[in-house]
């Protein structure tokens, strides 16, 4: 079971839609955090390009509660076209 549809990514910036409530952030292909939200479950999230570095960025979700949860962090790595 996906706790998150893979983002979906355009040249506006990166749609998110988590199953669970959770952290998301993204992170620069260099490590810098560009952007991090609490979500909460079926919530709607759009990140704006001008928000992220253009290439190759990392996000990661994680979810509130792991230990009660069945779902475990997921991470993509996604390109931010120029």
């Amino acid at each position: 079971y996906a706790i998150m549809a893979h983002p979906i990514v355009t040249s506006y910036g990166v749609t998110l839609n988590p199953k669970t409530d959770g952290t998301i952030s993204i992170y620069d292909i260099s490590g810098r955090q560009s952007f991090t939200r609490e979500v909460s479950s079926n919530e709607t999230i759009n990140v704006e390009s001008s928000q992220l570095s253009r290439g190759i960025q990392i996000i990661n979700f994680t979810p509130r509660n792991q230990r009660r949860s069945k779902f475990a962090p997921q991470t993509w790595r996604v390109v931010i076209p120029s």
